[in-house]
């Protein structure tokens, strides 16, 4: 965002037209703000876990995007994993999950009804990224 600047060589109408541009970038840009942080106020946390064992984490979303961040090793492994899976949840007969990020230790899964089901073996996190 470039400002205007005065300068004593310009007109004082030139001068009072370039502040008053930069009043109208001004509020734009926090027009622009305001809708940010307003949006990433609809950001949820709705589960974590962590477990060394197998466990499932089972619960009922409604229609929105969500984004499960997955990581954890195998038995006797010291290499660790990490996964992220986008669920795009938005009618019974759309949902989809996607892989963005592969992680074989956890198996995530939503059906018709919003049943999101995440079950494997080590850290997880579910965030409500967009509810509809």
């Amino acid at each position: 965002m470039s400002i205007y600047k005065e300068s004593m060589l310009n007109k004082i109408e030139d001068d009072l037209q370039g502040r008053n541009q930069n009043w109208d970038m001004l509020e734009t840009h926090l027009a622009d703000y305001a809708s940010l942080i307003a949006g990433l106020s609809k950001f949820k946390i709705l589960a974590t876990g962590n477990n060394a064992n197998t466990y499932t984490e089972s619960l009922q979303v409604d229609r929105g995007l969500y984004a499960v961040l997955v990581g954890g090793s195998a038995f006797g492994s010291t290499t660790s994993r990490a996964g992220l899976y986008l669920i795009n949840y938005w009618s019974t007969q759309v949902y989809a999950v996607t892989s963005i990020s592969e992680n074989s230790l956890w198996e995530i899964s939503i059906d018709s009804n919003g049943g999101l089901t995440a079950t494997g073996r080590g850290t997880l996190v579910i965030i409500q990224l967009y509810r509809a």
